[in-house]
């Protein structure tokens, strides 16, 4: 079913920040109401940030949605609005956004939330064009009558913007927003492994015929199920209490997973294992686990990280495939105190954590080794993503 056939259900910029304002009201906690969540231990240190005390007073307005978002539209290779990512700025190093669905095929209208590092996007695009402008045979390209250039999610969820060649104009290729490194657009290479980080693709490639009915129901149902926003700016406390007490489950590893940022834009696997290791006692290096997973450019396969997991532990701990991934099999190794690689088709990160909400609403606490050298821990909303993986790490039954 090619795209074009798909007809999403857009929302507009006003519909989508008041799903932002929803979804954040189960996140943001209130000063001496909500220290311990329902995890039953201390909060864990990265979301310190969910507070509603921290929050300056520019955030927020006076009408509903009563959140100043700012709000930034993402596109995908195809020129399909995708997301739209909307930040609230806490002060000059820190940030909160909600990342929403842009359309009614994509499951779910939030896939995700974070409250961190700020990201200077204008500063990041502006750095990729002057890479491309400085690229012989390259020029960035902008669509119908738009000034600027397109935000393009080319692998989720890596971002960046779309370049062509001079000479030949229908030769596309994406310039990665963090690693300014180049990525061809073109078929879809079939042998190209799982988690290869050179396959372009789109949320929307998994979208057809018989998931397209699927899809539209639950976008439907999980935005019905929303907290419910306050009629006024002064009784959102109020609501953000109501819906904290929606949230059934909550949990993080302890201590919670180091966040490690992946050396080179290949090496989220070695990076996801490296944090893994770590919660474990043991320190290795990105070239270490790179060499033993036989990592290349285009990534390293699911297979070759699991039967590295031996070596590298010295027999302690063994690495365990599962390909057929659920959201409660993520609950049990997070209950059992195990952090885990959760694989999509062009990355892997670490999974620390879990969050379940009364109306079906379930998040994987997510540590990203992207950016490079920096890497981000998000929410990720368990229908968001396509997790074609899980990597445990558990004793070897023989050490």
């Amino acid at each position: 079913m090619a795209k074009y056939d798909l007809q999403p259900v857009y929302l507009t910029e006003q519909e989508s920040k008041f799903i932002a304002s929803k979804q954040l009201l189960s996140f943001l906690f209130v000063r001496g109401t909500a220290s311990r969540p329902r995890e039953g231990r201390a909060r864990a240190p990265s979301k310190a940030l969910f507070s509603f005390g921290v929050l300056p007073l520019n955030s927020f307005t006076e009408s509903p949605p009563f959140f100043n978002w700012k709000s930034r539209p993402i596109y995908d290779v195809d020129g399909l609005l995708l997301f739209r990512d909307h930040t609230l700025k806490l002060d000059s190093n820190n940030e909160i956004q909600v990342r929403t669905g842009a359309s009614d095929l994509l499951r779910t209208p939030v896939w995700s939330v974070r409250a961190g590092r700020a990201w200077d996007i204008d500063g990041l695009v502006e750095k990729a064009l002057k890479v491309i402008k400085e690229t012989a045979d390259l020029e960035p390209i902008l669509v119908d009558h738009e000034k600027t250039v397109r935000l393009i999610c080319y692998g989720y969820p890596r971002l960046g913007i779309l370049c062509r060649s001079h000479k030949r104009r229908t030769r596309k290729f994406v310039m990665d927003l963090w690693d300014l490194v180049l990525i061809p657009v073109g078929p879809a290479d079939q042998n190209a492994p799982p988690e290869s980080v050179k396959t372009i693709w789109s949320p929307y490639d998994w979208v057809g015929r018989p998931t397209l009915s699927h899809f539209r129901s639950r976008f439907k149902q999980n935005l019905e199920s929303l907290p419910e926003l306050s009629e006024t700016l002064k009784d959102l406390p109020d609501a953000i209490e109501a819906a904290q007490a929606d949230i059934i489950e909550e949990l993080t590893t302890n201590p919670e997973i180091k966040l490690i940022g992946q050396q080179t834009d290949f090496f989220c696997a070695p990076a996801t294992a490296k944090m893994i290791l770590e919660q474990h006692g043991i320190s290795k290096s990105q070239d270490e686990i790179a060499d033993a997973m036989q990592t290349l450019p285009t990534g390293t396969t699911p297979e070759d990280q699991k039967e590295a997991i031996l070596g590298l532990t010295d027999w302690r701990f063994d690495g365990l495939l599962d390909t057929s991934t659920s959201f409660s099999e993520a609950k049990d190794e997070i209950r059992e105190n195990r952090p885990f690689k959760a694989g999509t088709a062009t990355h892997a990160r670490a999974c620390g954590g879990f969050k379940v909400e009364q109306d079906g609403r379930e998040w994987l606490y997510l540590y990203d080794p992207l950016p490079s050298n920096v890497g981000t821990i998000y929410y990720e909303n368990w229908e968001a993503d396509y997790y074609l993986d899980y990597m445990y790490v558990r004793p070897a039954l023989y050490s």
